[in-house]
């Protein structure tokens, strides 16, 4: 027992210990959701609209990490004429978040510390002082810190304002034909702020700033074909084109030492030890050729053929296309 050494705790210690302090119950909370939501809709013979609003607001398990999501969407439907109509749909979301990440560490240098932190130690030394739990006793790991610091001492938030827009034309030359041409833009621009002060254990304050931008252009162009004969035989056929794009660009910078944590992350210029600064740029592009013909027969055979070609900038010249015939 006790790989032969004699016990730490003296009988009578173990008996007043009582219940012990638990962990889990200082980091972890109960996390309620807030949804909410109002929409409007309405129209008439040629023209037909909806508007929606809506608000998350999620508290997370952990003590103060939260994520906040407030967003609008519209719809409208126009009918110009019997053979060309419109449609067009938005969405713009705007996400707060507060992230509390585990960190992925070992043996309670992250917030694992909550599951392996000594019940028979508090948080809090009799000063109000956060308590040093690696060096109470001498069996416990090292690098077992307290998970105050990483609440209370420790911020990522992040910010991102997303915005998703169709718009398509459809035009009917004919009751056999349509003919419809489509666009989308997908944009999001996010900030992440990592602050931690000078009062978590053996810093000196550190601060970091991340930012991006995605931005995707959709484009489709399709036709399509729709005849039926003698009440026997119908066919069904659509060709079309599609481009997509897809651009990303980044910066982030950071700093550590700080002579107060007033600033947090919005001076990283009076750091004394400035960071290198990163940034990042990447785009490519799809391109797609289709076309698809059904058959049947009195709606017992049935008979398939397509074919579609893709292109991808991110590969290899004489390798950016690939073919799919069935």
């Amino acid at each position: 027992v006790n790989d032969g050494v004699a016990p730490y705790f003296t009988e009578n210690e173990i008996n007043n210990f009582g219940n012990g302090y638990d962990w889990q119950d200082l980091v972890y909370q109960t996390a309620p959701i807030l949804t909410s939501s109002l929409n409007v809709n309405g129209g008439n013979e040629k023209t037909k609209f909806s508007i929606s609003g809506s608000i998350l607001n999620q508290d997370g398990i952990i003590h103060g990490s939260d994520y906040d999501r407030y967003s609008i969407r519209s719809n409208i439907d126009h009918q110009f004429s019997k053979k060309f109509s419109a449609v067009l749909s938005s969405t713009f979301t705007r996400i707060n978040t507060d992230r509390k990440d585990s960190g992925g560490g070992s043996r309670g240098n992250t917030l694992i510390s909550a599951q392996v932190a000594p019940p028979t130690l508090t948080p809090y030394n009799d000063d109000g002082s956060y308590r040093v739990l690696a060096t109470v006793y001498p069996f416990v790991a090292p690098d077992l810190i307290n998970p105050l610091n990483f609440i209370n001492e420790q911020s990522t938030l992040i910010k991102a304002n997303i915005a998703l827009i169709n718009a398509a034309l459809i035009f009917n030359p004919t009751e056999e034909i349509s003919i419809k041409v489509s666009g989308g833009m997908e944009n999001r621009d996010d900030r992440t702020d990592s602050y931690t002060t000078r009062d978590f254990i053996n810093s000196d304050g550190s601060a970091s700033v991340s930012t991006g931008q995605f931005t995707s252009l959709l484009n489709e162009n399709t036709i399509s074909y729709t005849k039926s004969f003698s009440n026997k035989h119908n066919i069904s056929a659509v060709a079309g084109f599609t481009y997509q794009d897809f651009l990303t660009t980044s910066l982030s910078g950071s700093g550590n030492g700080f002579l107060s944590d007033i600033v947090e992350t919005y001076n990283l210029g009076a750091a004394i030890t400035p960071g290198i600064p990163g940034s990042g740029y990447s785009k490519s592009v799809l391109l797609s050729y289709l076309g698809r013909v059904n058959y049947n027969f009195r709606n017992k055979y049935f008979a398939t053929i397509s074919y579609r070609a893709d292109g991808s900038s991110k590969f290899s010249k004489g390798n950016k296309w690939g073919y799919f015939p069935s």
